[in-house]
């Protein structure tokens, strides 16, 4: 089929993508207490989104069909963040399905990194700036 595309690419920061939290980083987030763990991200996805999330809202869920379709996607992850894995499986999902995604893990940082007040947070903004045509 004839696809055409009007988004050129994406840019994901710390995506939380999985409405299930289910993810390794989730479990992991709760030995250091329910604020990072799986208990806040239940409580985010009911408080800011519908909940239980239809499937065809939940991109980890997405079929290859649709997931080929996605235009070059980079994906910016803090090392120490709850939603890490998130973004570690979609970006995998989507190399399977040949779309071109550049990962980029800051290193030694929680989620809350990226603003502009921290050191590393201005790098990602600046990284970011640079993927932008």
């Amino acid at each position: 089929t004839n696809h055409v595309s009007l988004i050129q690419q994406v840019i994901l920061v710390c995506p939380w993508l999985d409405p299930q939290c289910n993810g390794k980083s989730y479990s992991l987030g709760n030995r250091y207490g329910n604020l990072i763990g799986v208990d806040y991200c239940t409580w985010s996805w009911k408080h800011y989104m519908i909940y239980p999330v239809p499937d065809q809202l939940d991109p980890l869920d997405y079929e290859d069909s649709i997931l080929s379709q996605f235009p070059a996607t980079t994906i910016i992850a803090a090392e120490y963040d709850t939603n890490r894995s998130d973004a570690d499986v979609f970006g995998a999902k989507l190399k399977e399905n040949n779309v071109q995604v550049d990962m980029e893990v800051v290193r030694g940082v929680i989620g809350l990194f990226f603003n502009k007040l921290f050191s590393k947070g201005n790098l990602a903004f600046s990284f970011i700036a640079s993927k932008i045509k």
